[in-house]
């Protein structure tokens, strides 16, 4: 009952970048987001549509649906921290940069963006493993006390 709701509070939230997440909402919704791109994977793998270094269709097309709200989840749980949510650009940042196009990317950095990057990200998720503020802070009340939804 308690996975349901997660969904479901999840699904709610699709887009809300506003207020708190507590960490167990956080690290349920990273599972479920690796879960469905994995699956996207297995998926474009048994049609036959990848090709080496390369996501397929129906990977690329999970990926655009899962972003935003990924995106917000870290936003929220980073507020729950009493940080601001430009910090979750750190941990997803990376990727998408590395998504783009080789000759968006400068080519004389060597592997000085992948190394930040990385640090960056170990650094964020270190945050997010912390206790969340118990007080209320800019971001709003603490997420445990607003509703049971949030578990």
């Amino acid at each position: 009952m308690k996975s349901f709701l997660a969904i479901k509070n999840a699904l709610r939230k699709y887009a809300s970048f506003s207020g708190r997440a507590p960490a167990p909402a956080f690290w349920r919704g990273l599972l479920a987001g690796f879960t469905v791109l994995i699956l996207g994977l297995f998926l474009d793998d048994a049609l036959g549509k990848t090709t080496r270094g390369q996501i397929g269709p129906a990977s690329a097309v999970l990926l655009a649906l899962i972003a935003c709200p990924m995106l917000a989840l870290t936003m929220r749980r980073l507020h729950d921290l009493d940080r601001t949510g430009w910090w979750s650009l750190a941990l997803w940042g990376p990727g998408l940069l590395y998504s783009l196009p080789i000759t968006v990317i400068p080519t004389g950095l060597g592997g000085a963006p992948g190394l930040i990057g990385g640090i960056m990200s170990l650094l964020v998720l270190y945050w997010t493993t912390r206790s969340g503020e118990m007080d209320t802070n800019r971001f709003g009340p603490p997420p445990l006390t607003c509703s049971g939804a949030d578990l």
